[in-house]
């Protein structure tokens, strides 16, 4: 049996160990809650990895199929763009195939019209009309191959009266025959729609003058793979026209007046030229005078000796006959010495070779006579 004493001692000794597991219980739960905070920190930032690898996968995904998208919608819509704009070329192309047979056609008939009024209303065609016709005369820019120029043709004399002696009738300016069947309400170029119709390449194109006895018309000068065009800058009154080129470039036959009021502006084929040289014009050299298989000369002034030298060497890779002036000369002075060619045909000659011609004013013939 315990005694009193003994009792006190156990109570004393379980009061002293239940003070002792107190603090060892305080410290467990704080380190418990230590590592679940721990524990929970890491969860969350596994968490937020996570969820920003996701996020980054997505947004990267997303991206990448955009872009697939855009690329794709992009490409589409230039292939759309391009078969647009490739059916509205070929759309255009038609209409103006369309616009340059219609212009073909009707120049086309024009020509012929002018042809047969031209062959039906001549001095001796069968409805000749004298009122139609100018009273007076000039001389035909036609030369022969001694650079006589002995044709005549019709022309107004375009003077006032004051000049003419009373007995003189009064000039009447009249239309030619069956001019009611040409509208010429609207100034259009025959050269440009030439060019048009044609569809000729260009390849070489400058401004230049067409110098003539009597007048200079300025305008544009365009080289084809065929012919030359020159497209003169206005359209020019009866009083002014240059009827020297006007009748000898136009293969319609005679015709005192043009139908077309264009008459300054023509075209010929380059295989028509026989022969070209240099010239000068207004004292100085940048001009080129052109002769033609059927006696015509023209003399074309650029504006600068560039310009002159690059027609020189286009014409001269078409086999255009431009012989060297020394060559000539010694082979006119052969032809002379030996009799073959007379003293007015040698004089012309060395003319020609100087540089002399019929349509610049300070460059006339020069010829000496023995009286």
């Amino acid at each position: 049996m315990a005694t009193p004493d003994r009792l006190l001692r156990r109570r004393r000794s379980h009061m002293s160990t239940s003070s002792t597991s107190i603090p060892a219980n305080n410290n467990l739960q704080k380190l418990t809650e230590q590592q679940r905070e721990e524990y929970t920190n890491t969860l969350d930032q596994l968490i937020e990895a996570t969820q920003k690898r996701f996020i980054s996968t997505h947004k990267s995904s997303l991206q990448t199929f955009t872009n697939e998208t855009i690329s794709t919608i992009t490409a589409r819509a230039m292939e759309i763009t391009q078969d647009v704009i490739n059916l509205q070329g070929y759309e255009r192309k038609k209409f103006l195939e369309h616009l340059r047979l219609t212009q073909s056609v009707d120049l086309h008939t024009k020509h012929l019209w002018h042809q047969l009024i031209s062959q039906l209303t001549h001095e001796y065609g069968v409805w000749f009309e004298s009122l139609s016709y100018p009273k007076f005369w000039e001389l035909d820019p036609t030369e022969n191959p001694q650079r006589e120029r002995r044709r005549l043709q019709r022309s107004y004399c375009l003077m006032e009266k004051r000049f003419f002696q009373p007995q003189v009738p009064e000039e009447i300016l009249v239309n030619p025959p069956l001019s009611y069947l040409f509208d010429t309400r609207h100034y259009q170029s025959v050269t440009l729609q030439t060019v048009l119709h044609r569809n000729e390449k260009i390849e070489f194109q400058c401004r230049c003058t067409n110098v003539t006895p009597n007048n200079e018309v300025k305008g544009e000068l365009l080289v084809g793979t065929t012919r030359i065009y020159f497209a003169a800058e206005e359209q020019v009154s009866t009083s002014t026209k240059t009827k020297s080129v006007n009748s000898a470039m136009t293969s319609i036959g005679y015709n005192h007046r043009s139908f077309n009021d264009d008459s300054n502006s023509f075209s010929f084929a380059i295989d028509e030229i026989c022969e070209m040289y240099k010239r000068r014009y207004l004292l100085t050299d940048l001009a080129l005078e052109l002769f033609f298989i059927n006696g015509i000369t023209l003399m074309i002034a650029h504006g600068s000796k560039d310009d002159r030298d690059h027609l020189y060497r286009l014409l001269a890779k078409r086999n255009v006959i431009h012989a060297k002036p020394e060559d000539k000369v010694s082979e006119i002075q052969t032809s002379w010495k030996q009799g073959h060619v007379t003293n007015f045909d040698y004089l012309m000659q060395l003319n020609k070779l100087a540089g002399r011609t019929f349509l610049g004013k300070p460059q006339n013939l020069f010829l000496m006579l023995n009286i």
